[in-house]
């Protein structure tokens, strides 16, 4: 404490304070921690403190170029979906991108109304009941019951990676303070720990790099990687249920716990809804990028379907939402099976 105020005073050149914080840190002994902070702050308040005026770090060109920009209704500007690059784009073709997806009706379907209010007494009478039952707190219930909900939005990330003429989008609902998210994060609380335990598991590039280091291949095999199309938007519900029951019930979980993170998990896939427009929407299938609780909730099924489908195969590791396998196969015996494997969801 004392060498961080010392160099905090010292960067200013308060001898004042200096001598102050001296004669104190000197009998620290004799006084407590908390009002040697005290005094250290009345002091500092007492400083005349001398005000530096903000400089703008943009020429009023610059401003006049930026206002011009975001004023343009033509153009749409937006983050890549990959590598940090700004994109700029025609919004016509935005617009069309987004209208293309929406119109896909085995995954998006247009609602009559507003459903927040419904949501939110959903949620409500499903958490009051898990208290009553003494599933969760009190502290815990008023986490989950969002009061003042913002409306979940729609908007496409630009991968850019994969075309430019115009490129694809990724689907991202937006649904920072919606009703959805404290169930998100609570539900992830007892997600995420399962993850690292699967049997595919890869944390990153070092943690795969060591764990082929000491492989012996044998011969025919062969490197590949493989991509799941739109995986967080294509897991069926009752699915993807069944997949995180399993998970959670091998797990330490209670029962009763067990069948709370569901119905929540539940209400967050089967009630997930948003706006773009006037229009508001409710997705039929998979989770919203930008959940919480996605990821984790993805890398779960995924496990489960390869305890089904895969497992037979020599070596399996994963890394979402890319695949890298090592498996002892022909290349025409992996394009074959993996198309049978197209079909298991389809």
């Amino acid at each position: 404490m004392k060498s961080t105020i010392t160099s905090l005073v010292t960067s200013y050149h308060h001898t004042r304070l200096g001598h102050i914080i001296h004669d104190i840190s000197n009998d620290t002994r004799k006084v407590s921690s908390t009002t040697f902070m005290n005094v250290v702050k009345q002091a500092i308040d007492g400083l005349p403190w001398q005000k530096v005026p903000n400089r703008n770090n943009l020429s009023t060109g610059e401003w006049r170029a930026l206002k011009e920009l975001s004023e343009n209704k033509k153009i749409t500007i937006k983050q890549a979906d990959k590598g940090g690059l700004v994109v700029v784009q025609n919004t016509d073709d935005y617009q069309a991108e987004v209208t293309r997806q929406l119109f896909d009706r085995a995954n998006y379907r247009v609602l009559k109304s507003n459903p927040t209010a419904q949501i939110i007494n959903l949620i409500k009478n499903t958490v009051l009941t898990a208290l009553n039952e003494g599933i969760i707190s009190e502290k815990i219930c008023q986490f989950l019951c969002t009061k003042f909900p913002t409306i979940p939005f729609f908007y496409t990330s630009p991968k850019v990676h994969k075309g430019l003429f115009p490129p694809p989008g990724r689907p991202i609902v937006a649904g920072t303070d919606s009703v959805f998210q404290p169930l998100a994060i609570f539900i992830d609380q007892y997600l995420q720990p399962l993850v690292p335990k699967v049997k595919s598991f890869i944390k990153d590039t070092k943690d795969f790099l060591l764990k082929i280091r000491d492989l012996q291949l044998p011969s025919g095999a062969i490197l590949a990687t493989l991509d799941v199309n739109s995986l967080y938007t294509s897991i069926p519900h009752n699915e993807g249920l069944r997949a995180i029951r399993q998970h959670l019930v091998e797990s330490t979980t209670s029962a009763k716990l067990v069948d709370f993170v569901l119905d929540l998990l539940e209400i967050v896939l089967k009630k997930n809804y948003f706006r773009y427009g006037t229009i508001f929407y409710e997705q039929s299938k998979g989770t919203a990028m930008g959940a919480n609780m996605a990821p984790s909730y993805a890398n779960l099924y995924m496990s489960s379907f390869e305890n089904i489908h895969i497992w037979s195969n020599h070596f399996w590791r994963k890394c979402l939402p890319g695949l890298d396998i090592l498996m002892t196969v022909s290349s025409f015996g992996l394009g074959v099976s993996w198309s049978y494997k197209n079909l298991v969801c389809s």
